[in-house]
C-alpha cells in the first residue's frame, strides 16, 4: 500500500515542506554513491542562489560534514533498511541541515554531553579543541571523537540542535540541526524549523518514502533532478526496469513544468516524490502542483481516457500526440497511474499524479 502522505494528500505534504521552507528531504539507508549525488544536487541549488559565495561554501562543507557523520554512524538492522534522514531547509537567506540517526540508548548521555560542551565553547575554543583532538589521536572506530560535530559548530558559528527521540527500549532517534546564516554571531537556537524538521521526520520515518524535492522546477534543475532520482532507482537492479523508473520521473517533472500554473523564482512550483512500498515490491513516483480550474477539466477528461486505453493504443497515440505525448508515455510506462485534485485556493487546484513501477 502507498504511504498516505504520497497518495491523494500530496497536497497536505506540499502545504508541511512550504510551511517548514523546506527544499528537499532524503530518507533510508545513506552511502558513499548516494552522497555523492545529493552533494552535485545540492551545489546545483547553491549555485542558482543568489547567496554569497562564502556562505555557499559553508553550507557545502558543513552539508559533507553532516552526510559523513550519517554515513559512519547510521545502524542498519534489515539489509538496505535504516531511519537515517536529511533535511534542508533555507529560510530568508538562512539554511538549515537537519539530520536524523538511530543511535544505541547507551550512546545518549555521552552524545548529550559532548553537544552542550561543544555549545559552550568560543570559536576560539573549538578551534583550539579540534586542534588538541587531532594532535592526540583520540579517534574511534567510527572517524574520529567528536570531530565532526566540533567541525559543524565552527563553521556554522551556531549552536548545535538536538533532540532524542525514543524509538524502542535499546534505540533512540538522534536528530541534530546545523544552521547557517550570513552573520555567523545570528543564533538560530529557539527557532521553530528545528521542531518542524524533527515533526516532519518522524512523519516520513516509517513510509519508505526516499526523496522529496519542491521547489522551482525549470529545464536546467529537470537535469539535477533526474541526476538524484537516477541514484536511487539505480537500486532496483535490473537495467530496463531502473530505465523505466528514471523516464517516468521525467515524464513527470516535464508535466510539471508543461502544466503547473503557478510559478515562483522563475520556474513551476511543484513538488516531487519518489519512494517504495513496504514489501519493497514497488516503486512510485508522485508529482504534484497547481493547476487552474480550467486546466483541471482539461485534464481530468485527458486522464480518464487514457486510463481506459490499452498499452498498443496509447503507442500508437505517442506517435501522433505533440503537448500530451508526456502523460501518454507515463501510462505507457508504468504499471499503473492515479490522479487526484485536491481544490486549493481561489481558482486553483493542486493536481497529483503517481506512477507505479513493479520491482518484484
Amino acid at each position: 500500500m502507498v504511504p498516505k502522505e504520497v497518495s491523494h494528500s500530496l497536497y497536505d505534504l506540499y502545504k508541511t515542506l512550504k510551511n517548514g521552507h523546506f527544499s528537499y528531504v532524503c530518507n533510508g539507508v545513506f552511502s558513499v554513491g548516494i552522497n555523492d549525488v545529493l552533494l552535485s544536487f545540492a551545489e546545483a541549488n547553491l549555485d542558482y542562489s543568489e547567496q554569497s559565495a562564502k556562505l555557499k561554501k559553508r553550507v557545502y562543507y558543513i552539508l559533507v560534514e553532516s552526510l559523513q557523520n550519517i554515513t559512519r554512524h547510521q545502524i542498519i538492522e534489515k539489509e538496505n533498511e535504516a531511519n537515517a534522514g536529511l533535511l534542508i531547509q533555507n529560510k530568508e537567506g538562512t539554511y538549515y541541515i537537519t539530520t536524523a540517526n538511530t543511535i544505541v540508548n547507551t550512546n545518549i548521555d555521552d552524545l548529550r554531553k559532548k553537544i552542550e560542551s561543544i555549545n559552550s565553547l568560543s570559536e576560539d575554543e573549538l578551534k583550539a579543541l579540534y586542534k588538541q583532538i587531532l594532535a592526540e589521536g583520540d579517534m574511534t572506530d567510527k572517524g574520529g571523537a567528536g570531530l565532526g560535530l566540533i567541525d559543524i559548530a565552527r563553521k556554522s558559528g551556531n549552536k548545535i540542535q538536538a533532540d532524542f527521540v525514543p524509538l524502542d527500549k535499546n534505540h533512540t532517534q538522534f536528530i541534530m540541526q546545523a544552521c547557517i546564516n550570513e552573520n555567523k554571531s545570528q543564533d538560530c537556537e529557539g527557532c521553530d524549523l528545528f521542531k518542524k524538521a524533527v515533526q516532519l521526520h518522524l512523519r516520513i520515518a516509517n513510509t519508505n518514502l526516499h526523496f522529496l524535492h519542491r521547489g522551482a522546477f525549470t529545464a536546467e534543475s529537470l537535469q539535477e533532478v533526474l541526476k538524484m532520482a537516477e541514484g536511487d532507482i539505480r537500486s532496483i537492479g535490473d537495467k530496463d526496469l531502473a530505465g523505466k523508473g528514471f523516464y517516468i520521473i521525467a515524464e513527470l517533472v516535464e508535466n510539471m513544468m508543461l502544466h503547473a500554473d503557478m510559478s515562483i523564482d522563475g520556474g513551476k512550483s511543484g513538488v516531487l516524490a519518489i519512494g517504495k512500498n513496504k514489501a519493497c515490491t514497488t516503486y512510485y513516483f508522485t508529482s504534484g502542483n497547481f493547476v487552474t480550474k480550467e486546466q483541471k477539466e482539461r485534464l481530468s477528461d485527458l486522464l480518464s481516457a487514457l486510463s481506459k486505453k490499452t498499452r498498443e493504443e496509447l503507442k500508437q497515440m505517442s506517435q501522433s500526440a505533440t503537448e500530451t505525448v508526456g502523460l501518454i508515455n507515463l501510462y505507457c510506462r508504468a504499471c499503473r497511474v492515479e490522479y487526484f485534485f485536491d481544490d486549493a485556493f481561489d481558482d486553483y487546484s493542486f493536481f497529483t499524479i503517481r506512477a507505479e513501477l513493479d520491482i518484484a
